[in-house]
């Protein structure tokens, strides 16, 4: 722990930021630039229960802080620069797909999502 640091304080659900995820990815990420080896486990599961049932102000408050977080990280951890944008537009083609489905909540969902990794991204 020594060589990576501590997890970045300003990231993740109880960081009380606009950064409100990631933060485990960002200490991976590090730990592999100081050239530690990750090993896959089989019998380790991680398990994220889906939050999202529906599309309302609360998912898209939580999507908000939780996209702003993963912008934040590929900034702060140099992803290649077409990553980036791919992920932005494959977004872009879900509010698309939404859109045209008429699951308009959905849309704008990603649309959210969308400008909150924006706005990770550009911090």
């Amino acid at each position: 722990m020594d060589t990576v640091g501590q997890f970045d304080e300003s990231l993740g659900v109880g960081a009380g930021t606009e950064w409100g995820a990631a933060e485990g990815t960002d200490y991976l990420l590090r730990s592999l630039q100081h050239g530690f080896k990750l090993k896959y486990l089989q019998e380790i599961t991680l398990h994220h229960p889906v939050k999202t049932a529906n599309f309302d102000d609360n998912a898209c408050h939580r999507q908000k802080k939780y996209e702003a977080g993963i912008g934040r990280v590929m900034r702060i951890n140099a992803y290649p620069f077409w990553y980036f944008p791919g992920t932005c537009l494959r977004t872009c083609c879900g509010a698309l797909l939404a859109m045209a489905g008429g699951n308009f909540l959905k849309a704008h969902f990603k649309y959210v999502s969308l400008l909150a990794r924006v706005q990770g991204w550009r911090k």
